[in-house]
């Protein structure tokens, strides 16, 4: 059983992005959830410190009435002599007392937080209240305010000052749950942001997908229409991106495989079509030699030479297609150092009839890296194909030269030239542009040239008009 996402690209498309930024929103609503939180708190933190700050101002008011209540252990030990007058300290400590209770009592209902005043050593100076922590007194005694949280409240202390002198300290408290209440509205509300993006992604995701897919399946498509011989396909995608280069190409492969497919076809045509011909003249001569051929010797001499013949002709065929095949599946990796020995054997063995035969081989070739085999072949090919083209008294030359630091190889003639509409296809396997004049070639020598000059990194080209002759040119690199 194959998932969905094995059978289908754009299935993994549409599954890749959507977990990538299902994974990406995921750890952005975490991080951002704890950030929030902690900027929550650390703002509820320095609100109540504020609030701290301005309620400890309040009783640093002397005309508040509220020193009094802070000043009274500094007044203990003048006092105790004067029984009368402790006792009406104790009442004024009493009604002041009172008057801060009330106070802390309205100013937590109004603010919405509790209240602790103490004195200069954290005592709380107010019934059933805790008294500072170490690191608030601490604070305060250097005139700074503090916050802290725990994990169900937050603590905010100011220090309650007379000039330079520490008379007290107010520490609001606020519970925790508001603030978290606050953070997980709003994480829930990036949550709901997340889901409404994720939500958009999937329906981006799964319009770039097909998008992306319909191309594809176009090129599978024609694909499958070319495997059936239907080679005039042509994939059309519109822009400029990978997938457009990816239609061309396509067009281009289907393209060059109906020139391959066409060339193939042919091949086997006119390989069919040379092989043919030969082989019927030996069946015609061999049946009448059983036929009764054979008890003249005259005639049974005549057939036989002529079945020889034919399969001299079979045999050059079948080497010509060999040597073709070799250059064509494998580059050289022979090399030629007496490429002048090379071309002067392949010219002393032309016979050129009553044609003109000129050479120009200097004393001197740069060394090429195809082997002298190969090397003859395609000069031998040249030059047969000219004396084939090339009219009695015509002539023929055959030149060559260093040029560029390697050789290069002209064979010229002033036979009857290629037309032009000819030219792009004369090095294709058995093209013959005129196989009425051609006499008697198998249309493989212009093309086993190509494959020797390619095999070595080289090039072959021609010009040719007609009327007025050819001009091939073969270039190799030295090695």
């Amino acid at each position: 059983m194959k998932w969905p996402w094995q059978r289908s690209i754009q299935a993994r498309i549409v599954l890749i992005l959507v977990g990538l930024l299902s994974a990406v929103l995921l750890m952005v609503n975490f991080g951002m959830s704890k950030v929030l939180s902690a900027a929550q708190l650390e703002e509820t933190a320095n609100h109540l410190q504020i609030q701290a700050l301005l309620a400890a101002v309040t009783l640093q008011d002397p005309l508040s009435g509220y020193q009094q209540e802070l000043e009274d252990d500094d007044d203990d030990d003048d006092d105790d002599d004067d029984h009368d007058h402790h006792r009406r300290r104790d009442k004024g400590v009493r009604r002041s007392s009172e008057r801060l209770a009330k106070w802390a009592k309205t100013y937590a209902e109004e603010s919405g937080v509790q209240v602790v005043v103490t004195d200069r050593s954290g005592y709380s100076l107010l019934k059933g209240q805790k008294p500072l922590t170490k690191d608030e007194l601490k604070e305060a005694r250097r005139g700074i305010s503090y916050h802290r949280w725990t994990s169900d409240t937050i603590y905010a202390s100011a220090p309650i000052l007379r000039g330079d002198d520490l008379l007290g300290v107010i520490r609001l408290a606020s519970p925790r749950a508001q603030v978290t209440a606050r953070s997980r509205t709003l994480s829930l509300q990036l949550a709901l942001a997340s889901l409404l993006a994720l939500g958009c992604a999937i329906v981006a995701a799964v319009w770039l997908s097909r998008r992306l897919v319909k191309p594809l399946r176009r090129l599978e498509s024609n694909a499958l229409r070319a495997s059936r011989g239907e080679w005039d396909q042509a994939v059309v995608v519109e822009g400029h991106d990978e997938l457009a280069s990816l239609a061309l190409a396509f067009s281009a492969m289907l393209s060059e495989l109906r020139s391959v497919f066409e060339q193939q076809r042919r091949f086997v045509s006119n390989a069919s079509h040379e092989l043919r011909t030969p082989l019927t003249r030996i069946k015609l001569r061999t049946e009448a030699l059983v036929d009764g051929g054979l008890a003249d010797p005259s005639i049974a001499e005549k057939y036989v030479r002529e079945v020889d013949s034919e399969v001299d002709r079979l045999a050059h065929l079948a080497n010509s297609l060999l040597d073709l095949t070799r250059l064509e599946e494998s580059p050289e990796t022979a090399e030629t150092s007496d490429a002048v020995s090379v071309l002067r054997a392949a010219a002393a063995a032309t016979e050129p009839g009553e044609v003109k035969f000129l050479t120009e081989i200097p004393d001197s070739l740069p060394p090429v890296r195809l082997s002298p085999e190969s090397l003859e072949l395609l000069v031998v090919n040249l030059l047969d194909n000219a004396l084939k083209h090339t009219p009695k008294e015509g002539e023929i030359r055959l030149s060559a030269l260093r040029r560029d630091s390697g050789l290069t190889i002209i064979v010229e003639d002033n036979g009857q030239g290629i037309a032009a509409e000819h030219l792009p296809y004369i090095f294709q396997r058995f093209y013959q542009s005129n196989p009425a004049r051609s006499r008697g070639g198998s249309g493989l020598g212009l093309a086993l040239v190509k494959a020797a000059a390619e095999s070595a990194g080289g090039q072959v080209s021609v010009t040719s008009e007609l009327g007025r002759g050819s001009r091939f040119t073969v270039e190799l690199p030295a090695c």
